[in-house]
């Protein structure tokens, strides 16, 4: 071999070597990129799924807050539906006593009021008022020996 095919061979295996440092560093970089953008797209991704979680845990507690309203709703719909029930119950009942047992019933409510305000006017519906008022008045008036309690001229618009 002669001066020249031997420093173009040199120049060619320096060139050589200088492509493949150059390819390697260039694979290096590439593997390092590669690795970068890798950890960036777990962290995405991992931010992703936290806000995804986050949201998904909100809107199962606002479903079961509202499942909650709505089972307390229910509930105090059945309450008050028994508690009327009851009431109507009630009232029929009272409204069917005999009348000396209607008569001590009104007696003892109207004595258990006016024990609290010491002199007032008693007021009835119309019927109660006709059959019973003056009675209540005078027991009432005997039970505390005074005439503080007088029966009132409003009629009251209540089942009796």
């Amino acid at each position: 071999m002669n001066g020249i095919e031997v420093i173009c061979g040199k120049i060619i295996s320096d060139a050589k070597n200088k492509a493949d440092e150059i390819i390697d560093k260039a694979r290096k970089e590439a593997a390092l990129f590669e690795e970068q953008q890798q950890v960036l797209t777990d962290s995405a991704l991992e931010s992703v799924k936290a806000e995804g979680k986050i949201k998904a845990d909100e809107a199962k507690e606002l479903k079961i807050k509202r499942a909650n309203m709505d089972a307390k709703k229910m509930i105090a719909s059945k309450k008050q539906s028994l508690i009327s029930s009851a009431f109507t119950s009630a009232l029929t009942h009272l409204a069917s006593l005999p009348s000396e047992d209607y008569f001590s019933l009104l007696t003892e409510l109207a004595k258990g009021a006016c024990s609290q305000c010491g002199e007032g006017k008693l007021v009835f519906n119309a019927s109660d008022r006709e059959k019973y008022g003056n009675r209540v008045v005078d027991a009432v008036n005997a039970a505390f020996s005074s005439d503080k309690y007088s029966l009132s001229d409003e009629i009251a618009d209540i089942r009796g």
